[in-house]
């Protein structure tokens, strides 16, 4: 999951400013994902997506347990900013 957000678009446009040229390069991209703290920030977003809370709210919306780390990190992402407007994103899953 976390190759997706190094070699997906986001870092990708990110890395191009940063460089001022369309970079490919994997190894260039995951340098400038961990010097700008993408790593640290996927991995503070990681520890919420698999945390109690949002496998409570994963399952209120599901209607079963969920133990699937992808279903819990797509979940946590696709709900993140549908909290009730605050930034943390351990309560972003509630409905």
């Amino acid at each position: 999951m976390q190759w997706e957000e190094v070699l997906g678009p986001t870092n990708r446009w990110f890395c191009a400013q940063a460089y001022g040229r369309h970079i490919d390069d994997p190894e260039e991209l995951w340098k400038y994902f961990i010097q700008k703290r993408g790593a640290v920030d996927f991995a503070h977003r990681w520890r919420e997506a698999m945390s109690e809370l949002n496998r409570y709210y994963c399952y209120l919306a599901r209607g079963c347990e969920v133990c699937d780390e992808e279903m819990l990190w797509r979940y946590y992402n696709e709900n993140r900013h549908k909290g009730n407007g605050e930034s943390r994103g351990d309560h972003a899953c509630s409905h």
